[in-house]
């Protein structure tokens, strides 16, 4: 009854729960996140702040933030996938990792009276593998050791 006054029907409550029955929402700072759940077997998706911020939704990062990011992420034993804005920073604290540039359109954006803006934004894996097991670890260079 308190969803349908919502407009949100059981059945789609039902395939949410399902879909999530294994997934971890927390809010928690996340040096704390990583640092509990980093292990060889744990894939990150990782989407942080930008540097312009999201109105009522985040504050926007700063230069020092995203540097520190960016040193925790390549420590991790686990396999991650980042996304961020398309800037010059974020291009160089990860050079060496597989990097895609795509656009987007910009949701945030979008809900306002300026309808169709897109966003560049980057997409930056460890690689599809974790650093635990040597013979599959992604050097610098994104290519994987034969």
């Amino acid at each position: 009854e308190l969803f349908e006054a919502e407009g949100i029907s059981p059945i789609a409550i039902q395939s949410l729960s399902r879909r999530l029955d294994r997934t971890t929402i927390e809010n928690r700072p996340w040096e704390k996140i990583l640092a509990s759940y980093d292990h060889a077997e744990t894939f990150f998706f990782l989407d942080p702040p930008y540097f312009d911020d999201g109105g009522d939704a985040y504050a926007g990062w700063t230069g020092p933030d995203l540097e520190r990011f960016c040193q925790q992420v390549r420590k991790l034993r686990g396999a991650w996938l980042f996304t961020f804005q398309d800037c010059p920073e974020v291009r160089e604290l990860m050079a060496g990792y597989p990097l895609r540039a795509i656009s987007r359109a910009n949701g945030i954006g979008n809900k306002s009276r300026r309808k169709g803006r897109t966003y560049r934004e980057v997409i930056i894996t460890s690689g599809g593998v974790g650093r635990e097991n040597p013979e599959h670890s992604v050097p610098r260079s994104g290519r994987r050791s034969p």
